[in-house]
């Protein structure tokens, strides 16, 4: 992920270890007015996501569950897994072009997963979310190892997973605009007024954000 975007992994949560650890901080130049943050979202604003999530974490519970074994499953699942868990890929050019194009009103990614990425979004812009289940993309690897984990595939796309996508909300006339990069985006909700977060299940039912999001301590 550092080759892609020419920076150099200099420290940092890489790890455990129980010697003393130097902790690198990456430091960057935006151009004024380009800065994405989580304030911002207005009523009214469409709320995108740029991929499917869940599925590092999927990977990380699959594999813990199984030891490592993938013998259950398809070849082209069992490589999507590794690859989402061992090779991080950060939007960091749609967030570019989120940013110098300004067509996004407030934006996070989810290195803690989608749901706390949504809460933290709606508590700093001080709105309501509300997400509707149809609309969620699930990646066809979290519909192949739910059942082998008990678990709902909604519920593990939203829960805490390190995908790097871009949650962001924007201006319904923006998203065409964002087409036009040639990157397929989800509309996956609406901001409205109120607080929180919350998901319109398929039959219509409102109710909080499934999933766990990860939390610092």
């Amino acid at each position: 992920a550092c080759a892609d975007f020419g920076t150099a992994n200099v420290g940092g949560d890489v790890g455990s270890a129980e010697q003393i650890i130097l902790s690198g901080t990456a430091l960057g130049v935006c151009p004024p007015g380009a800065a994405l943050s989580r304030r911002g979202a207005r009523v009214g604003d469409q709320v995108v996501i740029s991929k499917p999530t869940g599925v590092a974490g999927a990977a990380r519970d699959f594999f813990r569950l199984t030891r490592g074994s993938s013998k259950n499953l398809n070849k082209d699942t069992s490589g999507r897994l590794v690859e989402a868990w061992s090779r991080p890929r950060p939007e960091v050019i749609l967030g570019q072009y989120l940013g110098e194009k300004q067509l996004a009103t407030s934006c996070q990614d989810t290195s803690d997963g989608l749901k706390a990425a949504l809460e933290q979004i709606s508590d700093a812009s001080s709105v309501a979310l509300r997400i509707y289940e149809e609309q969620v993309p699930v990646d066809p690897a979290i519909l192949e190892v739910a059942p082998y984990l008990g678990r709902d595939a909604i519920e593990m796309a939203f829960t805490d997973s390190v995908d790097f996508a871009l949650v962001f909300t924007a201006k319904s006339e923006s998203i065409p605009v964002i087409s036009e990069m040639g990157r397929e985006v989800y509309v996956i909700g609406e901001v409205t007024s109120g607080s929180g977060a919350h998901l319109v299940s398929r039959g219509g039912e409102v109710k909080p954000i499934p999933g766990k999001a990860w939390r610092h301590v």
